[in-house]
């Protein structure tokens, strides 16, 4: 079983202090939300990986509170040095992060580009058979790769990083996502 999350940066989530309250709140949210997968594959016999896209703000968060559950973790990567122009301290945990993983996905060829990004969100949704959106609601990387989720028809569990109150979505035979109850 594998679960994979876009969410947006610090910057739309408090702030870059590593004492920011609200990382600190969604990292026990995604706590949660791995003890209850953890305990889904080992009730089906599975395999659990998370998928993370390795960017600044909840892609991290999301890795590194997988590593202290000890679930494997893939890096999806848009192209390698996507942290040359991080500050050193947030090279030195994404190297920290990345030397951990159990498997390094490079979507494209070195060098930034807007639509790599979106190409590393396609890749991940591919791949994963759950999926997590942290999102407001605003235009932007997170938005698209909702759209994409939606078209892909996977199961999404929303998190609304105001409150941390969780939606579940599902695809239906009407061509829709309905709310279904989180399991």
């Amino acid at each position: 079983m594998k679960l994979m999350i876009t969410g947006h940066r610090p910057v739309k989530l408090g702030g870059y202090s590593p004492e920011n309250p609200l990382k600190q709140k969604l990292m026990w949210k995604f706590g949660e939300i791995l003890d209850r997968a953890i305990i889904a594959a080992n009730r089906k016999e599975e395999n659990l990986a998370v998928i993370s896209g390795m960017a600044l703000g909840c892609d991290q968060w999301w890795a590194s509170v997988a590593l202290e559950k000890e679930v494997e973790v893939y890096a999806y990567i848009p192209f390698e040095g996507q942290e040359s122009k991080w500050p050193s301290t947030a090279q030195q945990l994404y190297s920290a992060l990345i030397s951990k993983c159990k498997r390094i996905k490079v979507s494209c060829n070195a060098g930034y580009a807007a639509w790599k990004m979106q190409k590393r969100n396609r890749d991940m949704v591919d791949d994963a058979d759950f999926c997590i959106a942290v999102w407001d609601g605003s235009t932007g990387g997170t938005a698209n790769c909702v759209n994409y989720i939606k078209l892909k028809r996977k199961p999404l569990l929303l998190i609304n990083p105001n409150t941390l109150e969780e939606e579940w979505y599902q695809y239906d035979d009407n061509i829709q996502y309905r709310n279904a109850r989180v399991a």
